[in-house]
């Protein structure tokens, strides 16, 4: 997975853009979602979900490790699959 001689790969940083998936969320639902309740749904606690919100949730260093090592995006990284259970 070499990148092209051309194309450099420089080292990658990755950040959750929560806000904006949260924000997109209450404007389809047409309501707030407390913290609380978006905790209930995902068992996280409230105070992950604050900092998630606020960026304050630190880097994901696994994940950009991996991602740098590869030369890769995230998307390559990572696949979402059906839950068979």
């Amino acid at each position: 997975m070499a990148m092209s001689k051309t194309l450099a790969w420089s080292k990658k940083r990755i950040e959750i853009d929560f806000r904006a998936l949260m924000e997109a969320k209450m404007s389809d639902a047409g309501r707030n979602i407390t913290y609380e309740e978006l905790s209930a749904k995902l068992g996280l606690s409230p105070r992950t979900i604050w900092r998630l919100y606020h960026g304050k949730a630190g880097r994901m260093k696994l994940l950009e490790s991996l991602c740098n090592y590869f030369e890769c995006p995230i998307e390559k990284l990572l696949v979402l699959k059906e839950d068979k259970s």
